[in-house]
C-alpha cells in the first residue's frame, strides 16, 4: 500500500497495511482501461492523466474503485481536461516494470512530457477531484467576481481564501508558497466587491472554510508559508477522524505528526458519547494534534491494537503517539476516563512536556546475567548499558529475524571471549518487546557499542554521542578486532574457534538487516 510500509518512522503505519478495506465495487465508462497497447497514446493525447496501477486481488484497490469511478464521472461532467485511467499491473507487467510499480494501488500523475509524480491526495472521490484540479490549474486560483466565489465554494467546500489589496508583498508571496505546498484548494481575491461579500474589510486576511457544518476560521499565525500550510491542513480535517483505508493517506501524509488515538467499539453504547467528548477536546488543539478513533470491532484493526500493546478487553482506551520523536507513545494513568476534560488535560501535559513516554517492557528475568550474553530489557537497560565504567555492546534483535538467528552462535562465542574482563559486557535486547525513549531501532539486528565514559549523565540532545553503530563484519574475527580497537581489551578465542570464519549462510558475511 503506497507508503504505509515505508519504515517504523511512518507508523503507527506498519499497521496501516491492515486498514479496513471494505470490498465495494464500482465501474465507470469515464475511467479509461489502460493496456500496453493503448497506454502511450492515452498519455500523449491528453494534457493530464491520473493512472491507477492495481492488482485484481488487492483489497485496497477494490475499496478505491467506486471512489475512483465517481471522481472520473465528476471530471467528465465538468468537461475537465483531466482523464483517469486504470491499469491491471498483473496483466500488463511491462508497464508495471517501466514505472517501478511494486505496491497496489499505485497512482501516478502524468502532465505533458514531464516525468510522472506520485499521487499524494486522499482516497475519496472529492479528494481525488480536488487534487487533480489543483495540479492541472492555476495555483492559487484567482476569483474575480461574487459568482465565481460562490461557484468555488460549491465546488470545493473545504478551501482557503486569501484576501489581498494587490498581488504583491511578503504576505501575498507567503500565501502563494503555501498554496504550492498544499493539496487543498487555495483561492486568491483582490476584488473589493468579493471581499465585501465575505465581510472582509481589512487586508491581508486568510479565511478557511472547513468541512460542512463547521464555522469558517481566520488565520492568526505568522505570515510564512509553512505555518500557513500546516494551519490550513489542520483546519481541513474533521475534529475527529476515523482510521479507515480512505482516511489513512490524510492521517500519515499530512503535516500533523502528533496523533491522539481512541480505541473503542462502534457497537458499544457509549460510542457516540466518547466521540462527542473527543470533538470537544479536539477543538482546543485543532492544527496541533490530530484526534483519531479506531474501531475495535473491526478484525483488521487487531494489529493496530497489538502495536499499542492493547487488547479488545482494554477498550475503550486511548494513546498519544509522536511520529516526529522516535515514534514515542504516551498512555494515560490507569483508570483515566474518556471525558473531554480528561483528554484535554492529557494533551496539555504532552505539549508542556510533563507527560512521560509509555514504553513497552518485559520483566527482567532473574537470571539475566547468568550467561555470557547478558539479557537487557527496558527496565535494566540504563543500569547496564549506561554504566560509565564499562564498555557495553548491545544487539537489538527480533525473535523472528533470520539474520539474528544466524548471528546468535557467533555472538555467544564473542561473549565467552570477554568473560575474563568485566569491563567489556556483551548484551542483547528483544527490541520487539522492549522500547527505549532515546534509542530508535529500525532494522534487525542493530548493534551499538556504548563505550565507557560519561553516558549516564548525557543530556538528551547529546545522547546519540554516547554510542557507536557497529558496521563491521558479523563474524567472530570482525567483532574481536572492533572491540579491541575501541576498548583496548583483547578477547580470548577458544581453541575450537581457531581461524574458522563462521558462515552467515547468505553470502554477505551476515551483514543483512531485516526491516521492521
Amino acid at each position: 500500500q503506497y507508503s504505509f510500509a515505508r519504515s517504523k518512522m511512518e507508523l503507527w503505519g506498519v499497521v496501516a497495511l491492515c486498514a479496513a478495506a471494505g470490498l465495494a465495487s464500482g465501474d465507470s465508462e469515464s475511467v479509461i482501461v489502460g493496456t500496453e497497447a493503448n497506454f502511450d497514446d492515452v498519455i500523449t493525447t491528453n494534457s493530464f492523466t491520473l493512472v491507477e496501477f492495481y492488482a485484481p486481488w488487492c483489497g485496497h484497490c477494490k475499496a478505491l474503485e467506486p471512489e475512483y469511478a465517481t471522481a472520473a464521472d465528476t471530471l467528465a461532467e465538468k468537461e475537465s481536461a483531466v482523464k483517469l485511467m486504470k491499469v491491471d499491473a498483473i496483466a500488463n507487467e511491462v508497464l508495471a516494470k517501466r514505472y517501478e510499480v511494486d505496491a497496489y494501488p499505485t497512482l501516478l500523475w502524468f502532465a505533458g512530457d514531464r516525468p510522472p509524480i506520485e499521487f499524494t491526495g486522499g482516497r475519496t472521490s472529492q479528494d481525488i477531484v480536488a487534487w487533480v484540479t489543483k495540479k492541472s490549474g492555476p495555483n492559487p486560483m484567482p476569483v474575480s467576481s461574487i459568482e465565481e466565489a460562490e461557484a468555488a465554494r460549491k465546488e470545493f467546500p473545504t478551501a482557503a481564501f486569501g484576501f489581498f489589496e494587490s498581488e504583491e508583498g511578503a504576505e501575498f508571496k507567503a500565501y502563494n508558497e503555501a498554496a504550492v505546498m498544499s493539496e487543498l484548494a487555495y483561492y486568491i481575491v483582490t476584488n473589493k466587491e468579493v471581499a465585501t461579500h465575505f465581510k472582509v474589510s481589512e487586508f491581508p486576511k486568510v479565511i478557511f472554510f472547513p468541512e460542512a457544518g463547521d464555522e469558517s476560521v481566520i488565520f492568526d499565525g505568522p505570515w510564512e508559508a509553512k505555518p500557513l500550510h500546516e494551519w490550513s491542513v489542520g483546519q481541513s480535517l474533521p475534529l475527529v477522524i476515523e482510521f479507515t483505508d480512505q482516511t489513512a493517506g490524510k492521517i500519515f501524509d499530512g503535516p500533523l505528526k502528533q496523533h491522539l488515538l481512541m480505541f473503542l467499539k462502534k457497537s458499544s453504547d457509549d460510542f457516540e458519547g466518547i466521540v462527542n467528548g473527543m470533538k470537544t477536546s479536539a477543538a482546543n488543539f485543532r492544527g496541533r494534534l490530530l484526534y483519531i478513533y479506531v474501531d475495535g470491532d473491526a478484525n483488521d484493526n487487531g494489529r493496530i491494537l497489538d502495536f499499542f500493546d492493547l487488547s479488545r478487553d482494554d477498550l475503550p482506551a486511548y494513546r498519544l503517539i509522536d511520529m516526529e520523536s522516535q515514534m514515542l507513545k504516551y498512555a494515560p494513568e490507569a483508570g483515566a476516563d474518556t471525558a473531554a476534560e480528561t483528554l484535554s488535560a492529557f494533551a496539555t501535559a504532552f505539549f508542556d512536556g510533563s507527560l512521560k513516554p509509555h514504553l513497552k517492557s518485559q520483566a527482567t528475568p532473574p537470571d539475566w546475567d547468568a550467561k555470557p550474553v547478558k539479557v537487557l530489557t527496558s527496565s535494566n537497560f540504563e543500569q547496564v548499558a549506561l554504566d560509565d565504567a564499562k564498555h557495553v555492546l548491545v544487539e537489538f534483535y527480533a525473535p523472528w529475524c533470520g539474520h539474528c538467528k544466524q548471528l546468535a552462535p557467533i555472538y555467544d562465542e564473542l561473549a565467552e571471549a570477554y568473560e575474563h574482563d568485566d569491563s567489556v559486557v556483551i548484551t542483547k535486547m528483544d527490541a520487539t518487546e522492549n522500547e527505549l525513549a532515546r534509542v530508535n531501532i529500525e532494522s534487525f539486528p542493530t548493534i551499538y557499542l556504548f563505550p565507557k565514559g560519561a553516558k549516564s549523565t548525557a543530556k538528551p540532545e547529546d545522547f546519540s554521542k554516547t554510542y557507536k553503530v557497529y558496521e563491521g563484519e558479523r563474524d567472530l574475527a570482525g567483532f574481536l578486532s572492533y572491540l579491541e580497537a575501541e576498548t583496548g581489551v583483547s578477547g580470548r578465542r577458544s581453541k575450537q574457534a581457531g581461524n574458522e570464519q563462521p558462515d552467515s549462510g547468505n553470502g554477505d558475511n551476515g551483514a543483512g538487516h531485516e526491516e521492521l
